[in-house]
């Protein structure tokens, strides 16, 4: 029996409640054929993908640890197959009579299969008004927690214009697109004169210019808003999809080019500043080769990362080559940044110029604060990272027995510390050879000049006052939001010198991605963030522009609140100059 309600909203659902009793069993019947029809070929392509995806999880899983596999394992399901949603589909079907529990969240599903077991879910409701029981979807995964009561269906429908399923609630993130095609495609015939759309409104057809017009207001206030600590609403393996798949293709005689470019220079450079030995060539040639070094590093880096190449060992014996000679223990940094990468933008577990409570911050004499936020002390900060880390945390990049580190993981950080101190031992020999004063021109001045490039550009790819950049913490952060998070800036001519380490956000979602494609494997994601990217500002031929956003920053951005899972960085008054924060 039909409830006193709107003229209009009574008249709606006698037409549904018409439209269930003639078309909901051959839809049903429909949609079983088809189920039936994939059920034929089903374990076959499952086996194909979950081998093709295992395959994918032990390169993965080398590159960059377990944490990540989770979210990559995703994209390739979704990429490789939807027949993994086709069997939770007949699931739901088969088994709606008992309410539908259904549990999901495995490596090879995740978020993908509960979106569409939410949207079918929903559909079923709407169409078989019949059901009373409750329905209960849910998903064990602690990453995708999510649990959705659909209680039965009131007489007059919980989704017309004054009453909406809330965004959170049934898009689940993704699930608009999914629930706009999978309800229209039960009510794809024309004289059904009913459709749904994915803001989850059943409207009449005459009703839809009226919503057009922005009755609500609520479509045009959401266009209009922008929040970048919001859940972004794409998946990690929407932005995977939209790479080109030779962006993903590492060459190793590509790569050594560059390294034989690189190190070509740097000796190059040496011979002509100590054969003119002139005071107007030398500030010259520690500006260059300081970025020289700089350019070993960012290499040396991809190493780390097996962006290199697919040889685990070429990429340890070019890393170590490449690290050692500019006094980067390779394991030891290795392992942390991967932890910096696994952990970006989480308050207390990134590793990387991450924000300080403001407990912390409080605690910290007046002399470190100054140091820490006053140019240029913060750009000559990496030695000392290296040997005590950042303040609030402990542990060495050389001791093998850190806490950076796993005892597995001694053996290569000993290595790394050997070769090290070879390269200082190496260099002290030197200065008995050639002098101090030389080995200090030569090389001790361009390491400077390499360290506070390597400060200067790890910290603006991760911070900026002009924009809004939150950080997370709890059930909040995930590897995407943080990675989101990350800025790309233009270095103009140094761009191809640094190899396109400027170009960063793809970088931290995807660090296997070889550098020499990062420009395009970006240019392709950027349809996918959207919003979420923030297009950097254009430099000059020299990127002096940045020197002004890192100084507003260190003046802007000091610590954050000690409580909260979504924060942004907060000014002290005696640093910034204002006299409130």
């Amino acid at each position: 029996m039909i409830m006193e309600g709107h003229p209009w909203e009574q008249k709606l659902l006698h037409r549904i409640m018409k439209i269930v009793k003639r078309g909901l069993k051959r839809q049903e019947e429909l949609l079983f054929q088809k189920l039936e029809k994939y059920e034929k070929s089903f374990q076959e392509k499952r086996d194909k993908v979950m081998e093709a995806i295992q395959v994918d999880y032990e390169e993965e899983k080398h590159v960059n640890g377990d944490d990540m596999i989770l979210e990559f394992a995703m994209g390739n399901a979704k990429a490789k197959t939807e027949i993994l949603a086709i069997e939770i589909l007949g699931n739901i079907f088969e088994n709606k009579k008992d309410g539908v529990t259904k549990s999901v969240g495995t490596v090879s599903n995740g978020r993908i299969l509960l979106t569409k077991i939410v949207s079918v879910a929903v559909v079923i409701l709407y169409l078989n008004l019949s059901l009373s029981n409750d329905m209960k979807i849910t998903s064990p995964s602690s990453k995708f927690n999510r649990t959705i009561f659909f209680s039965r269906i009131p007489e007059s429908l919980p989704c017309l214009h004054d009453k909406r399923i809330s965004r959170r609630t049934a898009e689940l993130q993704n699930g608009a697109e999914d629930f706009a095609s999978l309800a229209n495609e039960l009510f794809k015939r024309e004289e059904l004169g009913v459709k749904v759309s994915a803001s989850y409104g059943v409207d009449s057809i005459e009703g839809e210019e009226e919503r057009t017009n922005g009755v609500t207001g609520i479509e045009h206030e959401e266009e209009a808003e922008f929040d970048p600590g919001a859940p972004p609403p794409f998946k990690l393996a929407d932005i995977r999809a939209a790479i080109p798949k030779h962006c993903w293709v590492k060459d190793p005689w590509k790569s050594m080019s560059y390294v034989v470019r690189d190190v070509a220079l740097v000796f190059g450079l040496a011979a002509a500043a100590a054969y003119l030995n002139n005071w107007i060539v030398w500030p010259l040639y520690w500006a260059a080769q300081g970025t020289m070094f700089w350019a070993l590093f960012v290499l040396g880096h991809d190493c780390g990362h097996g962006s290199f190449s697919n040889n685990p060992k070429l990429n340890s014996v070019v890393g170590h080559l490449l690290h050692s000679s500019i006094l980067v223990p390779y394991h030891g940094w290795r392992i942390s940044h991967r932890t910096h990468h696994q952990n970006h933008g989480h308050v207390e577990n990134d590793e990387s110029w991450h924000p300080l409570s403001e407990k912390i911050y409080r605690s910290l004499d007046s002399i470190t604060r100054t140091l820490r936020f006053t140019v240029p002390f913060p750009m000559l900060a990496y030695p000392v990272y290296l040997w005590t880390r950042s303040p609030g945390k402990t542990g060495s990049h050389f001791h093998p027995d850190s806490d950076l580190f796993v005892p597995n993981e001694r053996k290569n950080v000993i290595t790394s510390t050997v070769c090290w101190s070879a390269m200082a031992a190496l260099l002290v020999g030197l200065s008995f050879v050639m002098g101090p004063i030389l080995l200090l021109k030569l090389y001790g001045i361009p390491y400077w000049i390499f360290v506070m490039w390597l400060d200067f550009a790890t910290y603006l790819h991760h911070h900026g006052h002009e924009e809004k950049l939150p950080w997370y913490r709890g059930k909040e952060w995930s590897y995407l939001r943080g990675g989101l998070t990350t800025l790309d800036r233009d270095y103009g001519w140094i761009n191809n010198i640094h190899h396109d380490i400027g170009t960063h956000v793809i970088h931290h979602l995807f660090p296997q991605i070889p550098h020499y494609h990062l420009i395009e494997a970006t240019e392709a994601a950027k349809p996918v963030l959207g919003k979420y990217y923030r297009e950097p500002e254009k430099s000059g031929p020299l990127p002096f522009h940045l020197i002004g956003n890192l100084i507003r920053s260190l003046k802007k951005d000091h610590y954050v609140s000690d409580t909260g899972d979504v924060v942004y960085y907060q000014s002290d008054p005696q640093l910034s100059g204002s006299s409130s924060e």
